[in-house]
């Protein structure tokens, strides 16, 4: 299921490394009893879309959205529920509209194309090991996280 999210436009300039910030609201509309916070994530969050770019920054203006998708429906009523209660996202702006679109059916073979960094990471006994996208066995952990 995915979630297109449109924004109200900026007060505040936004930096280009904003990805943490959509995160933190994210995870502030998840709530207080956040399972996915420090799980393996099955959710995905696209970069910002529809804005201009200034010199030292972005700005969003009429239009701009980012989108999440999630395997778990109930992920995706929660964040509804979570933008409800308090829609701030970040510099400013805020959800002004959600657009719920229903899941796909998917034929038994399926190709997918990320619409913004996919971080990996695996645990090997007490070290977290972050796995970076030409790392020869990436492809492999992400088959098996999607599996």
């Amino acid at each position: 299921m995915r979630v297109y999210l449109r924004l109200t436009k900026n007060s505040d300039l936004i930096p280009f490394n904003y990805q943490p910030f959509l995160t933190g609201a994210l995870h502030k509309w998840m709530g207080r009893d956040n399972v996915e916070h420090g799980n393996v994530s099955l959710y995905s969050f696209s970069w910002l879309q529809n804005v201009d770019t200034k010199k030292k920054g972005i700005s969003l203006k009429r239009g701009s959205y980012f989108f999440v998708s999630a395997y778990d429906e109930a992920l995706i009523k929660t964040l509804v529920k979570g933008i409800m209660a308090d829609p701030s996202v970040c510099f400013g702006s805020s959800v002004s509209a959600v657009d719920v679109m229903e899941t796909p059916v998917f034929s038994a073979v399926q190709r997918f194309s990320v619409a913004s960094p996919v971080f990996i990471q695996r645990f090997e006994g007490d070290k977290n090991i972050h796995i970076s996208f030409d790392d020869e066995k990436a492809s492999d952990y992400l088959t098996e996280n999607f599996q």
